[in-house]
Formats: structure tokens, sequence, C-alpha cells
């Protein structure tokens, strides 16, 4: 954790040593001070990730949970209450410790980036110095980043509409980041198709893949030679091509967000749905030309 400009030792340690936040994801408990965005296209599980992120950060410390409170912005629209209450139900079995996490819980609904600005700086006056005070971390949950691109960024992008506020937006949830540690969840629906080459990734670090397949004529080369030997190539590409879809992650990411938000993520969770599951992949996103104190 980096030492904040004109900041004192006294507040350095009192940042390092916060309780672990929690957030029901098991790569992603213990994150704070970041933001992590998630990554899918429409019933992929976004929103209900999020919910679950909030009601483990919420939730009471008996029940494994963090106690805190969250915020979730719903610029979507799309919340489903009784599916939160739900969730809610189903972990904790004592109807007091229910109301109590929901009372954690705010639900923030914005129509412009003018209001979904105000409502940042509101909540971060508001509750920032309780959370100071009891030496918390805040959770923002936001559904989705792309909830005004249509209607105000891509616009102001091109010359066809008054500015938008997006840029101050990032701005002022980089400086919640950096000074009070809040985490930030926000989820980023699928607009565009991939237009690059499929990489391959490691499941676990994110970084690139080493592995390579075997060339079919070389193995056809050793078949022809006797079939013990055949049998034996063909156990060895069974192996491989199991061991490839392990390892072998291709990222769905097409980027359409500006720089300035883009800058900010380090970590990125890339959901798909296969039938009534969906699988989450992990993304460590490297920046190698910003400078440490972004990291």
């Amino acid at each position: 954790m980096n030492l904040a400009p004109s900041e004192s030792a006294r507040n350095y340690f009192n940042r390092l040593l916060k309780t672990p936040s929690v957030v029901g994801i098991p790569f992603l408990d213990g994150s704070v001070g970041e933001i992590i965005e998630f990554y899918g296209s429409s019933g992929s599980g976004k929103t209900e990730l999020l919910m679950h992120a909030a009601v483990s950060w919420a939730s009471p410390l008996q029940a494994g949970g963090g106690q805190r409170r969250a915020v979730i912005f719903d610029n979507e629209f799309r919340l489903c209450l009784p599916r939160l209450q739900a969730i809610v139900q189903a972990r904790l079995s004592n109807q007091k410790d229910c109301d109590e996490t929901l009372n954690r819980i705010a639900i923030i609904r914005c129509q412009t980036t003018l209001e979904f600005l105000a409502a940042i700086q509101i909540v971060a006056k508001r509750d920032g110095d309780h959370t100071k005070a009891e030496n918390q971390s805040m959770l923002f949950l936001i559904d989705s980043l792309a909830a005004f691109f249509w209607r105000e960024d891509k616009l102001a992008a091109e010359n066809l509409g008054p500015p938008s506020l997006s840029p101050a937006i990032f701005r002022a949830l980089i400086r919640l980041v950096r000074e009070d540690q809040t985490l930030v969840l926000a989820a980023k629906p699928i607009l565009f198709k991939k237009r690059t080459t499929k990489s391959m990734h490691n499941t676990y670090s994110g970084g690139e893949a080493k592995y390579q397949q075997p060339h079919d004529d070389i193995l056809s080369n050793k078949e022809e030679e006797d079939d013990e030997q055949g049998h034996t190539a063909k156990r060895q590409k069974k192996l491989l091509n199991n061991l490839s879809s392990q390892i072998e992650m291709r990222s769905i990411h097409q980027e359409y967000m500006p720089t300035e938000w883009t800058k900010l993520i380090k970590r990125r969770v890339e959901l798909e749905a296969f039938g009534p599951r969906f699988q989450a992949r992990l993304f460590h996103v490297a920046r190698r030309d910003l400078p440490p104190n972004l990291w």
C-alpha cells in the first residue's frame, strides 16, 4: 500500500491495518482501495455477483461478513429488490440480522452523469467520516458503466451533445480509492465484439501462457512408426489437449471506455453464461505506461 502525499504515519498504519474486506468472491476477498471490472454480456451474472458482494460486505461479523456499509448505484434501473432480499435471507437465518444487513445496503438510481457525480460526492461526504472513525472501508457497486455511454458519452465525443461528466466521475472515484481505500466493483456490459486476435492467458495469474499446441504432422509421423508409439502419441496429445483446456483462457474484452477509466483498472473479471450457469475468469491488466503511484 502506497503512502499518500502529506500523510502521517498514524493514518498510514490505520489504513494498513484495516479489517480485510469480504465480498464473498474468493479471489477478490481482501481487496481494498481498488477498482475492479465485471465484464460480460447481458445475463452473464454481473448484477448477481454485485448483489452477493454487497450482502457479504454488509452481513454481520458472526455470519462471516464484513458488517460495513455498501452502496449500489443502480444506473440501469434493473436491480431486483426481491432477489436482493432473497440472497440475504438465504445467507442469514436471524430476521434481525437480515434487517440490519439490508439497512447497511444503500441503493441509489441515477439518470444522468450529473446525478451520478452528485450522488458519489454526497455519499462520500455523509459516510466518509463515519467509516474513517470506525477504521473501515466503503464498498461502491456500479451497475453499470455503460448506462450513460450512448446517451451522453458518445454524443459528447462526437460534439452532438453537452460535455459528459464521466471524467469528473472517474476522478471522484480514484480520490475515494486512494484516500479512503474504497473498493469499487463496476459492471461493464459488452457493447462491441472483440476485434483483436484471441490471446492465451494463465488462469491464475492472468499472464501470457507459454504452452503451445504440438503440430499434428509430428504426431502423425510418430504414429506411423509402430502401433505402440502411436498409442503413446495419442495419449500424449489427449493429455496436452486437457492441459490446454485448463490453461488457455481467451479474453473476450473489447475496450470502449475512455483512457481516464482504463488507467484505473488493474483487475478485470470476465463472465460468460453457459445455460443456467456462468463462468468467471480473472485477468490482471498490465499498465506499464503508468507511474507506480497509480498502482
